[in-house]
């Protein structure tokens, strides 16, 4: 099965949960928000790749005055995609027929599929050989000025995800607040359309979360619970990092961020899971087979672990955020 023919099978339920709780994961768009928030102009034209689902795409043309492209290989997810205005490019797996300059590309937790497969498991070194392929033609796809932003579970695995990498351009405009306050402003303002006015804050955590990162979830419960099974070859961003500086970008963020996903209550994150990782019986709604959403959160707190704030549910997930910029 190819990674095309795979996002097809999973598309309607990938993109139901999203559907019913379009908000879940409003916390993996901040350090979007942060990185545009401390810019002079702001993108008029963005490509979301691996964005068939629209999730990205949604969230950030509700603060963004700018052209959205979305890239993916899945005929599937492109055909479930429910947004307005949007304009879809069908790519090839290693994106050879990528077309048009933007001044922001962004791939968000798709590249760990862009692999190569032998037999049933993907080759570490030809995985490699293709997601910098990939990251090459994005990076060489920017505007004078403009951005390339990764973020993915990345192949290598940080202690915690509380570090804020010193090198990086700017990252003295980051808080080191507490966690909690970071939760507070997600739950207390998120819904502000205006990106100027959000003076955003990111919080690094304080209070690291030391459980298994997604990267274990993945390999040791999806892949053996899942029906399609899950295969996967997470990125080195040391090597991606290398490949854009090779393209004439420089690298001015780059953040392991810890970004619940928040729900009102046990069995909405239940489901959520089950749908959006395609685990047991399809259901339209939470509730539908009651046992089997408690029985995902079960595993969700076991891999990933689960928090409870101000009345709502916090699943823990972990990737690193990098992004780059071409000079003007």
């Amino acid at each position: 099965m190819t990674q095309q023919e795979y996002f097809d099978l999973r598309a309607k339920r990938y993109n139901q949960c999203l559907s019913v709780f379009p908000n879940a994961r409003a916390m993996d768009v901040l350090p979007y928000l942060h990185i545009l928030a401390n810019r002079n102009k702001l993108p008029e034209s963005v490509c979301d790749t691996f964005g068939g689902s629209g999730f990205i795409t949604n969230s950030l043309s509700e603060k963004l005055n700018a052209k959205f492209t979305i890239a993916d290989a899945s005929v599937g997810m492109m055909d479930e995609f429910k947004g307005k205005d949007i304009s879809l490019m069908q790519v090839k797996p290693d994106f050879s027929n990528f077309v048009g300059k933007y001044d922001m590309i962004i791939s968000h937790g798709g590249l760990h599929h862009a692999i190569e497969l032998v037999g049933n498991k993907a080759d570490r070194i030809k995985s490699d050989a293709l997601q910098a392929k990939i990251v090459r033609q994005l990076a060489n796809s920017v505007n004078p000025g403009g951005l390339l932003i990764v973020s993915d579970i990345p192949k290598v695995q940080p202690g915690g995800f509380n570090a804020l990498s010193t090198e990086c351009d700017g990252i003295d405009a980051l808080m080191r607040d507490s966690y909690k306050d970071n939760i507070y402003f997600v739950l207390d303002a998120f819904e502000t359309k205006n990106i100027k006015n959000l003076n955003i804050k990111l919080h690094a955590t304080m209070n690291t979360h030391h459980g298994p990162a997604p990267k274990y979830f993945f390999d040791e419960y999806v892949a053996k619970n899942m029906a399609l099974g899950h295969v996967a070859s997470y990125p080195d961003f040391n090597m991606l990092d290398q490949v854009v500086r090779d393209a004439g970008l420089k690298l001015v963020f780059r953040m392991n961020f810890c970004t619940p996903w928040v729900f009102n209550n046990i069995e909405d994150a239940g489901w959520f899971m089950r749908e959006k990782f395609s685990i047991g019986t399809p259901t339209q709604r939470p509730g539908q087979k009651a046992d089997e959403d408690i029985s995902m959160l079960i595993q969700v707190a076991h891999y990933l672990g689960i928090n409870q704030m101000r009345g709502k549910i916090l699943t823990n997930w972990g990737v690193t955020y990098s992004a780059w910029q071409r000079s003007l």
